[in-house]
């Protein structure tokens, strides 16, 4: 088994307006582990894939080969039920079992199903969905790395590849009753000497085999949990505060398959968690231990999220999403120099061809690069009509910005922008959520945002951060559109105020 490099994409601009979105490599971070043949951890830590090459050059990374952790958040997870015929030509039939489970176009979606799974007297394959856009993106950044590809998974699909070993490890039998996973993960956690960083937000996996897989803020924990108990109620006996995204996951759950219409008296949550995170969620744990409706197993460590999820990931088969287009460098990779023989007899064949597209692609980007200096212009000038002379838009927004930071109106402009877009991508299900448009009236203390959502309830719950966050805000309108929900936020005070 060859050296394995664990890398994890981690925004380091939380408070922008863009949800996660792969960047270049001179500004995206990374979460990264570097694990030897036998399991063992060398080296981790946060950096940009640069910084990573230069940490591990004196590491042997000959035979190293890379696997990219996509955040869960990005995908959905069905059962598809096949027949066994079905299931020998399981490409082509999967698309027409997931069809009628998803909402998207099954044309625009990427499909990878995980091992079979038995629930109660039926079978099935979970499968992983993801928008087949958004997933090349993923992908293509990483076949650039100087590290062969080797998979793409999430960080779900780990934890529920570790599934039977979590079980036992509480002395329960994964084979009865019902088990839920609770995986308290951080984004960028490796940058805390104990593998938590107090600034950073805590989302939390929540999966079962075959019923479901998402994460949600780690402080919607209980209300998933007391949704999971009163499955199968009226909408008003319901608790409030439930995201769209986990409604969701538990429609698409059959209430029998979940073990919850016997009240979940055979249904465990399975906790995990460091020492760190449990001392900060002590009150939800204590919350979680006395509910009624199920048997609670905490499992803590020492380390931080990341590198449990790199621990699973080596020693269970977890589901690879290189299937298809999608094809991982490292597949059939011999390990040792042997492996770059057929590059080097065919090095000298196709250098002038590569040369040329080298050439053409040189002069593509060239023409890119101008064409957004001419936007970069006309955005500037369209914000600052007033200036006559404009050489260098970047420099003279970056002046902008430092002379507006001397300026309380804009200071309190500035603080609820950045609070407005920090809180926008904590919500769950962030990337189906944007702004449109901006106003800020410094009389009135007012800024103004335009938010674009694919449900209103998603708007009310952005409403609610934001006032627990110290501001006062109103939803003057909400219009429903053919792609979601348009409403107009408006926020007034400052925290502390």
């Amino acid at each position: 088994m060859s050296i394995q490099l664990f890398v994890r994409p981690v925004d380091p601009h939380r408070d922008q307006l863009a949800p996660v979105s792969p960047k270049a490599d001179d500004e995206q971070v990374y979460e990264w582990a570097l694990v030897d043949f036998s399991g063992h951890e060398l080296s981790a830590g946060v950096d940009t894939f640069e910084g990573i090459m230069q940490l591990t050059e004196q590491q042997n990374l000959e035979d190293a080969l890379l696997s990219f952790i996509m955040p869960s958040q990005h995908f959905g997870y069905v059962l598809a039920k096949l027949t066994p015929k079905q299931a020998r030509y399981m490409q082509q039939a999967l698309p027409f079992a997931v069809e009628e489970l998803i909402a998207e176009d099954i044309e625009s979606v990427h499909l990878v199903a995980d091992a079979r799974v038995k629930l109660g007297d039926e079978s099935g394959f979970p499968t992983w969905v993801c928008r087949r856009n958004l997933f090349a993106s993923f992908y293509n950044e990483a076949m650039l790395k100087p590290v062969p590809l080797d998979s793409i998974t999430c960080e779900a699909a780990i934890v529920i590849a570790a599934h039977d070993s979590i079980v036992k490890a509480a002395g329960d039998d994964p084979d009865k009753g019902q088990h839920i996973h609770l995986f308290f993960d951080q984004l960028g956690a490796s940058v805390g000497d104990d593998g938590f960083a107090n600034s950073l937000p805590v989302n939390t996996l929540i999966c079962a085999p075959g019923r479901m897989a998402t994460s949600v803020p780690a402080e919607s924990v209980e209300l998933v949990i007391d949704s999971l108990s009163t499955f199968g109620q009226a909408e008003s006996e319901k608790p409030e505060g439930l995201t769209a995204s986990v409604e969701q996951s538990l429609q698409d759950a059959d209430a029998a398959e979940l073990g919850l219409s016997a009240g979940g008296s055979d249904v465990t949550l399975h906790v995990t968690i460091s020492d760190a995170m449990a001392e900060r969620y002590a009150v939800l744990l204590t919350s979680l231990e006395s509910h009624p409706g199920f048997t609670v197993r905490v499992h803590r460590h020492q380390a931080s999220p990341f590198t449990v999820l790199c621990d699973y990931a080596t020693r269970f088969p977890v589901a690879n999403f290189c299937i298809g287009p999608y094809k991982a460098q490292a597949d059939g990779r011999s390990t040792g120099l042997s492996q770059w023989k057929p590059v080097a007899m065919a090095a000298g064949l196709v250098f002038l061809v590569l040369l040329g597209f080298n050439g053409v692609r040189g002069f593509f980007y060239q023409q890119q690069a101008e064409q957004l200096q001419q936007e970069s212009l006309a955005l500037y000038k369209s914000i600052f009509p007033a200036d006559r002379r404009v050489s260098n838009p970047r420099r003279q927004m970056e002046g902008r910005i430092r002379n507006a930071n001397t300026s309380s109106a804009a200071t309190d402009f500035l603080q609820m922008l950045g609070e407005a877009g920090f809180r926008l991508s904590t919500q769950p299900n962030s990337s189906s959520m944007s702004f449109s448009n901006l106003q800020y009236n410094a009389q009135r203390g007012e800024l103004a945002v335009e938010v674009r959502a694919a449900a209103l309830g998603q708007i009310d719950q952005y409403k609610t951060a934001l006032n627990q966050a110290g501001y006062q805000v109103d939803i003057g309108s909400a219009i429903k559109e053919a792609n979601g929900v348009r409403g107009k936020i408006t926020l007034r005070g400052a925290p502390g105020a």
